[in-house]
């Protein structure tokens, strides 16, 4: 305890010797204003490539709904709330449910245990684990799932999976924690679940609104639309606007004084 004490006390005077500190989300700027430091947002961007098109929603009743999650398998992911959910997912969305999973992590034989039990215990539902996936595969995972799940429950810094998913008209639900409300807009490319606490019917709730026949279609070319605002053009103007803003900050000073700490998501 003394150690991690110590190494973050360094870490926090570290921190104020920088003109500014960028971030990348509402989330961090306010985490860091609370603290005395000086912040700049800059927009996270995207690069969208020609094989990250929308792709006709699955309305027919008679099909299953594919979950994605995509991430790092630890407690703080939520990944246990999101299979508990699954049942009521498919309760209310009246059709069977496939999720996939990729990644992995220190959390993923016990929510594999998990998943076998609930697979068991309700036909319809069926939970596939795939472990991290090379770029092509991840694109196709994306490509091939009609609701993106981020059912963490920390504070996301950023969460840029969203946009990821939404590249391909993937929208998404989550838990309103951290930098993710920058992203995921309810209504418009998924729904934000209540996060005070977070709860496994809330996130179910937010699942089926976003599944349901009425609001997909339009979620999925929300999704899309809203991703290809996170440009990188928009990143780099902001980027100027940091540099001319350290510029005036640190007049007096040599370039060689002046410092930026980027503080970049983590996903």
């Amino acid at each position: 305890m003394i150690r991690l004490y110590a190494k973050q006390f360094r870490r926090l005077q570290r921190l104020r010797v920088y003109a500014v500190i960028a971030t990348n989300s509402d989330h961090l700027s306010t985490e860091y204003a609370r603290y005395g430091f000086a912040t700049h947002r800059l927009p996270y961007p995207v690069f969208a490539d020609n094989s990250e098109r929308p792709r006709a929603t699955r309305a027919d009743s008679d099909k299953s709904w594919r979950l994605l999650f995509a991430g790092r398998m630890d407690l703080l992911k939520g990944g246990n709330i999101l299979l508990e959910a699954l049942p009521a997912i498919r309760s209310g969305t009246g059709r069977n449910i496939q999720l996939v999973f990729v990644g992995d992590g220190p959390e993923r034989s016990r929510w594999e245990k998990i998943a076998k039990k609930i697979g068991e215990a309700n036909p319809g539902l069926h939970i596939e684990f795939k472990g991290w996936l090379d770029r092509g595969n991840i694109a196709r995972a994306y490509a091939e799932a009609d609701l993106l799940v981020v059912p963490s429950l920390w504070p996301e810094p950023f969460g840029v999976v969203g946009l990821d998913a939404a590249l391909h008209a993937v929208p998404a639900v989550a838990f309103a924690v951290g930098g993710i409300p920058d992203w995921l807009r309810s209504g418009e490319n998924g729904f934000l679940a209540p996060s005070d606490p977070p709860t496994m019917s809330g996130l179910a709730d937010a699942a089926v609104r976003a599944l349901h026949p009425l609001n997909h279609e339009r979620l999925c070319a929300g999704a899309r639309k809203l991703a290809l605002r996170w440009t990188l053009e928009r990143h780099c103007n902001e980027f100027d606007r940091l540099v001319a803003r350290i510029m005036q900050v640190a007049a007096p000073l040599s370039l060689e004084t002046i410092q930026v700490e980027i503080s970049a998501p983590v996903s």
